[in-house]
């Protein structure tokens, strides 16, 4: 059952779309979420708000976009399944230094190319 909840849990996170009117904000949600043996997604809520009516409706739609779920497995013991997710919703931007994987020539070429009396 563990080993399926980290499934689910990831499965969610892959349906993750930040709200652009909710950039530079972050925020901690708590989602908690129904499943049935299908994988239907039964009921959600939100029980770890954000402060940010963006941000919460995002974390929401996450498990929404999510359904179907994995199934849970046969030896599973009861029909429905509960699970809750703490997530941060991060719309802070971060300057990011050129590490060793940048090509600085490459990246200076890119930029120098750029039309700027177009």
């Amino acid at each position: 059952m563990a080993a399926w909840r980290k499934v689910a849990t990831e499965h969610v996170w892959r349906h993750r779309v930040f709200p652009s009117e909710a950039m530079g904000q972050i925020g901690n949600a708590g989602v908690t979420f129904v499943i049935d043996r299908s994988g239907k997604l039964i009921s959600h809520a939100l029980v770890e708000s954000t402060g940010s009516p963006p941000l919460d409706a995002a974390a929401l739609k996450m498990v929404e976009r999510s359904e179907p779920f994995p199934k849970p497995p046969p030896e599973a013991k009861d029909d429905l399944q509960r699970i809750t997710i703490f997530m941060t919703l991060d719309g802070v931007q971060r300057l990011v230094e050129p590490g060793p994987w940048a090509d600085e020539a490459k990246l200076k070429a890119k930029i120098n190319s750029v039309c700027r009396g177009c």
